[in-house]
């Protein structure tokens, strides 16, 4: 029976006499099933002296609220979120009392709470998997078949059905449970678009994953048009296998960004993940390029994984001619964030040997946003491996050693300036007379800055205890 507040008195639109008494839903909570049945038939204090207060030999509180409340409880008495009894014995797991309700009044079983959530909604939350298989049961015993398929289905206001909300929470045997009584449902996603497969992986349970890859037809619907193995890739490497071997055609699902579950795998660098995916992809899968025109190779040099950049190489040697939208190879990724691990791995490599002069579209080589950057390692890398061309100049004129003086920190410039100069790097052609010094007084000023900067620090690390204070 659903409470509606039309024609309701209170605060919350339920009726005064449908506020559950304190000693009813003790009884209920505690799963008192015969105390329950009392009180429902109007007999006091379950049966005798249970409701006396011991020190005075007065009805306790709640004894005394039952009395003024009324003679007999009402079935449908509820909470102030509108719980009802069998609500109430969902969440707890007492499968006597819940058979009791639901042969007392079958409509019990569709009662919905202020946040529209079923008993069932209740026991799956919890992961009660008896209970969800008890009210499951009973309902099918005393509800006709359309109405058992409602209940099974049902949503509360987030658009969960009860399998959502088993997914989310991990809760293992109750999806196993539900699979077996509504696999229908795991083919729907909520209000947020997202499926309970999706909840399921982001929970980590794999018996929940497991359980509901049974079904061929369930949804992996995520937020943002992510799929449940974008999600898996993050989680475990089990999953990942799971969901592959039932849907491979997940590995080339894009989400909003245009990221596939490659694209995710390589900003996380695990292996495994990585070449479980690509074995299980076609060969355009690592061509992928999202919303900024960056490949997995990108992402995976962007976030210095060279063990991942290598084997992404090996399976499509071809992906690293791929350029961003800024007109940017996986080189320049990897220089302008200082990646030397992989900067070393590169300029090994004959067959990227074209890429190391390359010019993105204002210009820039590698070895020019490595300058910019101030990546010491990674400009000599470059400039040792003897294939870089110092010289070259970007659409503003500018070879990598015009732009040492953007250096924010003095000791990097000069260790830059020095590296560039034995290398024959030149700057660019001006007029002697209008060329900008660098004058030793803004030299001094700079040198000055920077270490000022390093007294602070200093002075600082001193106000720290030792680690041999700290071990005393």
């Amino acid at each position: 029976m659903e409470i509606t507040p039309a024609g309701c008195d209170g605060d919350h639109g339920i009726p005064e006499h449908l506020f559950i008494c304190p000693e009813l839903y003790m009884a209920a909570f505690h799963g008192h099933t015969d105390e329950v049945i009392s009180l429902l038939e109007g007999s006091s204090g379950g049966g005798g002296g249970a409701a006396v207060d011991a020190a005075s030999s007065r009805p306790s509180p709640a004894a005394q609220t039952t009395a003024n409340h009324h003679a007999a409880c009402n079935i449908h008495e509820v909470t102030a979120d509108r719980s009802t009894l069998l609500h109430i014995a969902a969440r707890r797991g007492h499968h006597e009392l819940i058979s009791h309700l639901c042969r007392r009044d079958s409509s019990l079983s569709s009662s919905v709470t202020s946040s529209g959530d079923t008993p069932l909604h209740c026991a799956a939350r919890m992961g009660l998997a008896g209970a969800v298989g008890a009210i499951a049961r009973l309902a099918r015993d005393n509800v006709e078949e359309h109405r058992l398929r409602e209940l099974l289905r049902s949503r509360n206001v987030d658009g969960d059905t009860a399998l959502h909300l088993a997914a989310r929470h991990g809760r293992g045997k109750a999806v196993e449970q539900l699979m077996k009584v509504a696999p229908e449902t795991a083919s729907e996603v909520n209000g947020a678009g997202v499926s309970p497969l999706y909840l399921a992986v982001m929970s980590r349970s794999v018996r929940a994953v497991s359980a509901i890859l049974s079904c061929k037809d369930a949804s992996a619907a995520g937020p943002n048009s992510q799929n449940a193995l974008h999600a898996a890739v993050l989680q475990s490497s089990e999953m990942v296998k799971l969901l592959l071997e039932w849907k491979a055609t997940l590995a080339i699902d894009i989400d909003s960004n245009k990221s596939n579950p490659l694209h995710f795998a390589s900003s996380d660098g695990d292996l495994s993940i990585i070449e479980a995916i690509l074995t299980c992809s076609p060969p355009y899968a690592p061509h992928m390029q999202d919303n900024q025109g960056l490949s997995p190779l990108h992402v995976a040099a962007l976030m210095g994984h060279t063990a991942a950049v290598r084997l992404l190489l090996q399976f499509s040697p071809a992906s690293a001619d791929i350029l961003n939208n800024q007109g940017q190879s996986f080189i320049h990724a990897a220089s302008m964030n200082g990646h030397s691990s992989i900067i070393s791995h590169v300029v090994k490599n004959d067959m990227l040997e074209h890429l190391l002069n390359a010019q993105d579209k204002e210009g820039n080589t590698p070895l020019h946003l490595a300058v910019i950057a101030g990546g010491y390692k990674v400009v000599s890398m470059l400039l040792s491996s003897g294939k870089v061309h110092t010289n070259i100049m970007n659409n503003a004129g500018h070879t990598p050693a015009d732009l040492v003086r953007n250096c924010k920190a003095f000791y990097s410039m000069v260790s830059l300036v020095v590296k560039l100069c034995v290398s024959g790097a030149l700057f660019q052609p001006q007029r002697q007379d209008l060329i900008e010094k660098w004058n030793a007084q803004d030299m001094m000023k700079w040198r000055d800055t920077t270490s000022k900067n390093l007294a602070i620090v200093s002075t600082l690390g001193k106000g720290f205890p030792s680690r041999s204070s700290l071990g005393t």
